[in-house]
Protein backbone atom coordinates (compact mmCIF):
# COMPACT_ATOMS: atom_id res chain seq x y z
CA UNK A 1 0.00 0.00 0.00
CA UNK A 2 1.00 3.42 -0.73
CA UNK A 3 1.75 5.87 2.30
CA UNK A 4 0.39 9.12 1.61
CA UNK A 5 0.79 11.12 5.11
CA UNK A 6 1.41 11.46 8.48
CA UNK A 7 0.22 13.53 11.09
CA UNK A 8 -0.11 14.49 14.93
CA UNK A 9 -3.11 14.02 16.96
CA UNK A 10 -4.14 17.58 18.11
CA UNK A 11 -6.00 18.86 21.04
CA UNK A 12 -8.97 20.12 19.37
CA UNK A 13 -9.56 17.29 17.57
CA UNK A 14 -10.11 15.43 21.05
CA UNK A 15 -13.93 15.21 21.67
CA UNK A 16 -16.10 14.69 24.92
CA UNK A 17 -14.95 10.65 25.11
CA UNK A 18 -11.47 11.38 25.26
CA UNK A 19 -10.45 10.67 22.14
CA UNK A 20 -10.07 12.29 19.04
CA UNK A 21 -13.22 12.12 17.03
CA UNK A 22 -14.27 10.28 13.73
CA UNK A 23 -14.52 13.43 11.78
CA UNK A 24 -10.88 13.95 11.98
CA UNK A 25 -9.92 10.32 10.66
CA UNK A 26 -12.28 11.24 7.97
CA UNK A 27 -9.97 14.44 6.98
CA UNK A 28 -6.96 12.75 6.94
CA UNK A 29 -8.14 9.82 4.37
CA UNK A 30 -10.19 12.54 2.57
CA UNK A 31 -7.05 14.08 1.67
CA UNK A 32 -5.36 10.24 0.98
CA UNK A 33 -8.52 9.81 -1.61
CA UNK A 34 -8.04 12.62 -3.58
CA UNK A 35 -4.42 12.28 -3.54
CA UNK A 36 -4.50 9.14 -4.88
CA UNK A 37 -7.77 9.91 -7.70
CA UNK A 38 -5.38 12.76 -8.88
CA UNK A 39 -2.72 10.74 -9.38
CA UNK A 40 -4.47 8.39 -11.87
CA UNK A 41 -5.78 11.56 -13.61
CA UNK A 42 -8.83 11.98 -11.71
CA UNK A 43 -9.36 16.00 -10.66
CA UNK A 44 -11.75 18.18 -9.79
CA UNK A 45 -9.53 21.58 -10.28
CA UNK A 46 -11.51 22.91 -12.69
CA UNK A 47 -15.23 25.30 -12.85
CA UNK A 48 -16.80 22.05 -14.31
CA UNK A 49 -16.43 18.93 -11.98
CA UNK A 50 -16.11 17.84 -8.68
CA UNK A 51 -15.22 14.63 -6.17
CA UNK A 52 -18.30 13.34 -4.19
CA UNK A 53 -17.83 10.84 -2.25
CA UNK A 54 -20.94 8.46 -2.37
CA UNK A 55 -20.59 5.43 -0.12
CA UNK A 56 -17.59 5.52 2.83
CA UNK A 57 -17.75 2.78 5.34
CA UNK A 58 -15.24 3.15 8.34
CA UNK A 59 -14.44 0.93 11.18
CA UNK A 60 -12.59 1.86 14.26
CA UNK A 61 -10.08 -0.28 15.89
CA UNK A 62 -8.00 1.57 18.27
CA UNK A 63 -8.70 4.47 20.11
CA UNK A 64 -6.09 7.40 19.51
CA UNK A 65 -5.44 10.22 21.86
CA UNK A 66 -3.50 13.58 21.69
CA UNK A 67 -0.05 13.07 20.36
CA UNK A 68 0.03 10.11 18.40
CA UNK A 69 1.55 10.34 15.11
CA UNK A 70 -1.37 8.69 12.95
CA UNK A 71 0.39 7.29 9.20
CA UNK A 72 -2.38 6.92 6.34
CA UNK A 73 -1.60 4.44 3.53
CA UNK A 74 -4.20 2.68 1.06
CA UNK A 75 -4.76 2.42 -2.61
CA UNK A 76 -7.29 1.66 -4.98
CA UNK A 77 -10.03 -1.30 -5.30
CA UNK A 78 -11.55 -0.70 -8.33
CA UNK A 79 -11.81 1.75 -11.51
CA UNK A 80 -14.69 1.72 -13.73
CA UNK A 81 -15.49 4.20 -16.43
CA UNK A 82 -17.55 6.87 -13.67
CA UNK A 83 -16.53 6.01 -10.79
CA UNK A 84 -13.80 4.58 -8.25
CA UNK A 85 -13.14 2.52 -4.90
CA UNK A 86 -10.55 2.77 -2.66
CA UNK A 87 -8.95 0.98 0.61
CA UNK A 88 -7.43 2.93 3.31
CA UNK A 89 -6.15 2.73 6.93
CA UNK A 90 -4.46 4.78 9.60
CA UNK A 91 -2.12 3.39 11.75
CA UNK A 92 -0.47 4.86 15.31
CA UNK A 93 3.10 5.30 13.47
CA UNK A 94 4.40 4.46 17.39
CA UNK A 95 3.33 1.23 17.70
CA UNK A 96 1.75 0.33 14.65
CA UNK A 97 -1.57 -0.54 16.20
CA UNK A 98 -4.67 -0.48 13.05
CA UNK A 99 -6.64 2.63 14.17
CA UNK A 100 -8.95 2.66 11.44
CA UNK A 101 -9.93 1.84 8.31
CA UNK A 102 -11.97 2.95 5.19
CA UNK A 103 -13.49 1.55 2.20
CA UNK A 104 -14.70 5.02 -0.09
CA UNK A 105 -16.49 4.84 -3.33
CA UNK A 106 -15.85 8.41 -5.35
CA UNK A 107 -17.45 9.62 -8.50
CA UNK A 108 -16.86 12.80 -10.57
CA UNK A 109 -20.12 14.80 -11.01
CA UNK A 110 -20.78 18.01 -13.20
CA UNK A 111 -21.16 21.13 -10.76
CA UNK A 112 -24.08 22.53 -12.56
CA UNK A 113 -26.44 19.24 -12.02
CA UNK A 114 -24.21 16.96 -9.87
CA UNK A 115 -24.89 14.46 -12.37
CA UNK A 116 -21.63 11.78 -12.62
CA UNK A 117 -20.33 11.94 -15.95
CA UNK A 118 -16.95 9.56 -16.70
CA UNK A 119 -13.88 9.81 -15.84
CA UNK A 120 -11.32 11.66 -18.16
CA UNK A 121 -10.35 9.16 -21.60
CA UNK A 122 -6.64 9.35 -20.66
CA UNK A 123 -7.35 7.42 -17.06
CA UNK A 124 -6.02 4.28 -16.84
CA UNK A 125 -8.95 1.73 -16.71
CA UNK A 126 -6.69 -1.32 -15.44
CA UNK A 127 -4.03 0.21 -12.71
CA UNK A 128 -2.64 -1.88 -10.18
CA UNK A 129 -5.17 -2.48 -7.38
CA UNK A 130 -5.13 -4.11 -3.76
CA UNK A 131 -7.46 -6.32 -1.71
CA UNK A 132 -9.08 -5.09 1.34
CA UNK A 133 -7.37 -7.14 4.43
CA UNK A 134 -9.24 -8.97 6.21
CA UNK A 135 -9.11 -6.96 9.39
CA UNK A 136 -10.16 -4.01 7.28
CA UNK A 137 -13.54 -4.73 6.33
CA UNK A 138 -16.69 -4.70 7.97
CA UNK A 139 -17.59 -6.27 11.06
CA UNK A 140 -21.27 -5.76 11.55
CA UNK A 141 -22.23 -3.69 8.32
CA UNK A 142 -23.36 -4.89 4.79
CA UNK A 143 -21.44 -3.33 1.96
CA UNK A 144 -24.55 -4.25 -0.55
CA UNK A 145 -26.79 -2.11 -2.28
CA UNK A 146 -28.95 0.04 0.25
CA UNK A 147 -32.35 -0.63 0.93
CA UNK A 148 -34.30 2.78 -0.62
CA UNK A 149 -37.66 1.60 -0.09
CA UNK A 150 -38.15 3.23 3.33
CA UNK A 151 -40.24 6.09 3.04
CA UNK A 152 -40.48 9.54 5.29
CA UNK A 153 -44.45 9.35 5.80
CA UNK A 154 -43.89 5.45 6.86
CA UNK A 155 -41.05 6.28 9.37
CA UNK A 156 -42.72 9.26 10.49
CA UNK A 157 -45.68 7.17 11.53
CA UNK A 158 -43.24 5.00 13.64
CA UNK A 159 -40.47 6.89 15.53
CA UNK A 160 -41.48 8.39 18.31
CA UNK A 161 -39.78 11.43 20.28
CA UNK A 162 -36.93 9.42 22.06
CA UNK A 163 -35.98 9.79 25.75
CA UNK A 164 -33.31 12.98 26.42
CA UNK A 165 -30.68 10.27 26.95
CA UNK A 166 -31.06 8.59 23.28
CA UNK A 167 -29.40 10.86 20.59
CA UNK A 168 -29.49 8.45 17.76
CA UNK A 169 -33.01 8.13 17.24
CA UNK A 170 -36.15 10.02 16.58
CA UNK A 171 -36.94 13.22 13.82
CA UNK A 172 -35.05 16.14 13.38
CA UNK A 173 -35.41 19.19 10.89
CA UNK A 174 -33.04 21.57 9.88
CA UNK A 175 -32.76 24.11 6.33
CA UNK A 176 -29.29 24.13 4.43
CA UNK A 177 -27.33 26.99 4.79
CA UNK A 178 -27.02 29.06 1.39
CA UNK A 179 -23.53 30.21 3.10
CA UNK A 180 -22.09 26.46 2.88
CA UNK A 181 -23.30 25.74 -0.94
CA UNK A 182 -21.70 26.28 -4.07
CA UNK A 183 -22.51 29.15 -6.69
CA UNK A 184 -25.13 26.33 -8.69
CA UNK A 185 -26.97 26.30 -4.89
CA UNK A 186 -25.43 22.95 -4.05
CA UNK A 187 -23.98 21.56 -0.43
CA UNK A 188 -20.31 21.72 -0.95
CA UNK A 189 -18.17 18.37 -1.12
CA UNK A 190 -17.30 17.54 2.62
CA UNK A 191 -19.75 19.42 4.56
CA UNK A 192 -22.70 17.30 6.64
CA UNK A 193 -25.75 18.23 6.47
CA UNK A 194 -27.23 17.21 9.91
CA UNK A 195 -25.47 20.68 10.90
CA UNK A 196 -27.25 23.06 8.64
CA UNK A 197 -23.85 23.69 6.48
CA UNK A 198 -21.66 23.59 9.28
CA UNK A 199 -18.83 21.52 8.78
CA UNK A 200 -18.86 20.24 12.29
CA UNK A 201 -21.13 20.38 14.99
CA UNK A 202 -21.19 23.15 17.26
CA UNK A 203 -19.17 23.28 20.71
CA UNK A 204 -20.16 24.09 23.67
CA UNK A 205 -19.79 27.25 25.80
CA UNK A 206 -16.51 25.48 27.00
CA UNK A 207 -14.90 24.27 23.70
CA UNK A 208 -16.31 20.49 24.06
CA UNK A 209 -18.06 18.86 21.18
CA UNK A 210 -18.93 15.36 19.88
CA UNK A 211 -21.02 12.36 21.78
CA UNK A 212 -22.96 13.59 25.32
CA UNK A 213 -21.25 11.76 28.51
CA UNK A 214 -24.17 9.51 29.85
CA UNK A 215 -24.16 7.59 33.18
CA UNK A 216 -25.43 4.45 33.71
CA UNK A 217 -28.28 3.40 36.39
CA UNK A 218 -25.26 2.57 38.91
CA UNK A 219 -24.12 6.46 38.22
CA UNK A 220 -20.77 5.54 35.95
CA UNK A 221 -19.91 7.44 33.33
CA UNK A 222 -19.86 6.33 29.93
CA UNK A 223 -20.28 7.12 26.02
CA UNK A 224 -21.41 6.18 23.01
CA UNK A 225 -18.01 5.07 20.87
CA UNK A 226 -18.28 4.50 17.24
CA UNK A 227 -17.01 1.55 15.83
CA UNK A 228 -18.35 1.14 12.32
CA UNK A 229 -20.11 3.63 9.96
CA UNK A 230 -21.25 3.65 6.46
CA UNK A 231 -22.76 6.81 5.11
CA UNK A 232 -24.58 6.48 0.89
CA UNK A 233 -25.13 9.92 -0.92
CA UNK A 234 -27.58 9.48 -3.18
CA UNK A 235 -28.25 13.14 -3.69
CA UNK A 236 -26.75 16.39 -2.86
CA UNK A 237 -29.02 19.02 -0.87
CA UNK A 238 -29.55 22.30 -2.25
CA UNK A 239 -29.50 25.63 -0.28
CA UNK A 240 -32.96 26.89 1.19
CA UNK A 241 -33.87 23.03 1.32
CA UNK A 242 -35.37 22.02 4.47
CA UNK A 243 -34.58 18.12 5.45
CA UNK A 244 -35.74 15.73 7.74
CA UNK A 245 -33.76 13.33 9.55
CA UNK A 246 -35.25 10.30 10.78
CA UNK A 247 -33.39 8.21 12.97
CA UNK A 248 -34.35 4.48 14.68
CA UNK A 249 -32.39 1.27 15.71
CA UNK A 250 -32.27 -1.35 13.19
CA UNK A 251 -30.05 -3.85 15.76
CA UNK A 252 -29.33 -3.91 19.35
CA UNK A 253 -26.76 -6.38 21.04
CA UNK A 254 -25.69 -6.36 25.01
CA UNK A 255 -22.79 -3.64 24.56
CA UNK A 256 -23.71 -2.50 21.30
CA UNK A 257 -26.40 -0.89 18.81
CA UNK A 258 -26.67 -0.79 15.28
CA UNK A 259 -28.79 3.03 14.37
CA UNK A 260 -29.50 4.30 11.08
CA UNK A 261 -30.81 7.52 9.70
CA UNK A 262 -32.81 8.43 6.41
CA UNK A 263 -32.38 11.95 5.42
CA UNK A 264 -35.13 12.82 3.06
CA UNK A 265 -36.23 16.84 1.49
CA UNK A 266 -38.81 17.96 3.44
CA UNK A 267 -41.09 19.10 0.81
CA UNK A 268 -40.86 16.01 -1.63
CA UNK A 269 -40.44 13.01 0.49
CA UNK A 270 -37.02 12.67 -1.90
CA UNK A 271 -34.68 9.99 0.26
CA UNK A 272 -31.07 11.76 -0.42
CA UNK A 273 -28.73 9.92 2.26
CA UNK A 274 -28.89 6.89 4.53
CA UNK A 275 -26.15 6.81 7.53
CA UNK A 276 -25.81 3.69 9.87
CA UNK A 277 -23.70 3.54 12.59
CA UNK A 278 -22.69 0.61 15.27
CA UNK A 279 -22.12 1.71 18.79
CA UNK A 280 -20.80 0.67 21.86
CA UNK A 281 -21.33 1.68 24.85
CA UNK A 282 -17.56 2.50 26.56
CA UNK A 283 -16.95 3.10 30.57
CA UNK A 284 -15.30 6.38 30.24
CA UNK A 285 -13.29 5.79 33.13
CA UNK A 286 -11.77 1.60 32.72
CA UNK A 287 -11.77 2.68 28.67
CA UNK A 288 -13.87 -0.87 28.04
CA UNK A 289 -17.08 -1.81 26.83
CA UNK A 290 -20.34 -2.46 29.21
CA UNK A 291 -23.81 -3.43 28.90
CA UNK A 292 -26.31 -0.91 28.05
CA UNK A 293 -28.34 0.50 31.14
CA UNK A 294 -31.67 -0.75 31.62
CA UNK A 295 -33.14 1.85 31.81
CA UNK A 296 -31.38 3.68 28.47
CA UNK A 297 -32.56 -0.20 26.44
CA UNK A 298 -35.91 0.62 27.62
CA UNK A 299 -35.80 3.74 25.99
CA UNK A 300 -33.86 2.67 23.00
CA UNK A 301 -36.74 0.22 22.08
CA UNK A 302 -39.22 2.77 21.56
CA UNK A 303 -37.39 3.41 18.05
CA UNK A 304 -36.41 -0.36 17.96
CA UNK A 305 -37.58 -1.40 13.85
CA UNK A 306 -35.48 -4.17 12.87
CA UNK A 307 -37.75 -4.69 10.16
CA UNK A 308 -36.51 -1.85 8.62
CA UNK A 309 -32.36 -2.88 8.36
Amino acid sequence: MQIFNESPVLADEIDRLGHMNVQFYMTRVGRANRELLESLGVSDQNALTALRHTDVFSRFHQEQFEGATLRVSGGLIALATDRARAYFEIRNAGNEQLAASFIIESTLVTLATREPCAFPPDVEQYPDVIEVPAQGGPRSLQLGAPRTDVTLARLEERVVDPGPTNTMSGRFEYGIDPEACDEYGFLREGVNPMFGGRRRPPADEDGSFGPPILTTDEGHRFGWAIMETRSVSLQTPRANDTLVSVGADVALARKSRQSRRWTFVRDTGKLIGIHDHVAVALDLDERRAIEIPNSMRRDMEQNYLPDLA
